[in-house]
């Protein structure tokens, strides 16, 4: 039976941080995609946007080829506006897609002004488009990346995905929903203008159970949790105890379950020492992620932690796996934990 499924996806926060040139009116980002099918479909947000934005076109290339342009309409028009929070859904395109096929998605706005709902990737600002969907008869298996900048900065996403395009072509989507600084419990704090977008436990129905047949979710939150509460812009009294943070992932446990879809946990990753990691919430981490491994909640575990904690028990990763600022894995240290993933715990 043919159904929609989505490609590719990426989770929307507040863009107020992230790059724009002034005399910048368009954006493009190029989509890998692995299944085969008939037609395509564009999802806009301006979910964090206060403002609304104007949309002159948006034109899809394949493969690079200027011959094989498709130009975007929602509602038979192929200039929109998104209004504050709406979201949008493009008309249906026609067109006989193959795996493998490269979509290069360029957007250009009236305004110069940069829009306010999007996600940065590779150091660019991709704004509105939040997702691309496929008319097909494939059952692919669908993941989603459910994570804070760890799993944003795809040191492990992207070689996961590339990984999995390569030996299961036609077979399967990943979809990376990182938001840097984001949070399990509590939404960002006001000082970072939504910039680390809403909890995770809100955000759960938009950016992952309204996904098209979505199959699976590598669960991978609870260092901001952690670290934040403490700094300067965020109180104390936010530090969960380790009874509050499992019930937070028992309703993500619980919603995930309901869609009869598999829930992976992940460990949190080691951090180092400083003024605001310190001795006890490197042993609630350590709780936490001991409840995550033993509990049987989940489908299946990664244990994270375990591939690039430092081995002599000290707190931290490894020298070659750590990017430098103790929280965040290196490419070498993401292509570790890449490499620890039984690919198969999805087929």
């Amino acid at each position: 039976m043919k159904k929609w499924i989505c490609t590719w996806s990426l989770a929307h926060s507040n863009t107020v941080y992230m790059p724009w040139n002034d005399e910048q009116k368009e954006s493009s980002i190029t989509i890998k995609n692995n299944i085969a099918g008939e037609k395509i479909r564009l999802k806009f947000s301006n979910n964090y946007g206060k403002k609304s934005t104007k949309i002159k076109s948006v034109i899809i290339c394949i493969n690079n080829d200027k011959e094989k342009k498709l130009y975007v309409s929602v509602d038979g028009k192929t200039s929109f506006t998104l209004l504050e929070k709406m979201t949008l859904i493009s008309d249906d395109i026609d067109f006989l897609l193959e795996a493998g096929d490269e979509l290069y998605i360029t957007m250009v706005f009236e305004e110069r002004k940069k829009p306010e709902s999007g996600c940065e990737v590779d150091n660019i600002t991709i704004p509105c488009l939040e997702e691309v969907d496929i008319y097909t008869e494939e059952t692919p298996k669908v993941i989603v990346a459910f994570g804070d900048s760890i799993t944003r900065l795809d040191t492990w996403t992207r070689p996961l995905a590339n990984k999995l395009y390569a030996e299961h072509r036609g077979k399967v989507t990943f979809s990376n929903k990182g938001i840097s600084g984001n949070r399990l419990m509590r939404d960002c704090a006001p000082l970072w203008f939504d910039a680390f977008g809403d909890a995770a436990v809100k955000r759960l129905k938009h950016d992952v159970l309204d996904i098209p047949g979505v199959t699976h979710v590598i669960f991978a939150l609870g260092t901001n949790d952690l670290g934040h509460p403490g700094e300067v812009w965020c109180s104390i009294e936010e530090l969960p105890t380790l009874e509050e943070f499992v019930d937070a992932v028992k309703i993500v446990i619980k919603q995930i379950k309901i869609h009869n879809i598999k829930l992976i946990g992940t460990t949190i990753l080691p951090r180092l020492y400083d003024d605001y990691w310190t001795i006890e919430k490197e042993k609630l981490r350590r709780a936490i992620n001991h409840w995550i491994v033993s509990s049987g909640e989940f489908y299946s575990v990664l244990d994270f932690d375990k591939v690039v904690h430092k081995k002599n028990g000290e707190p931290g990763m490894m020298k070659e796996f750590d990017s430098g600022d103790g929280l965040h894995p290196s490419e070498q240290g993401g292509l570790a934990i890449m490499k620890s993933i039984n690919t198969e715990i999805f087929f």
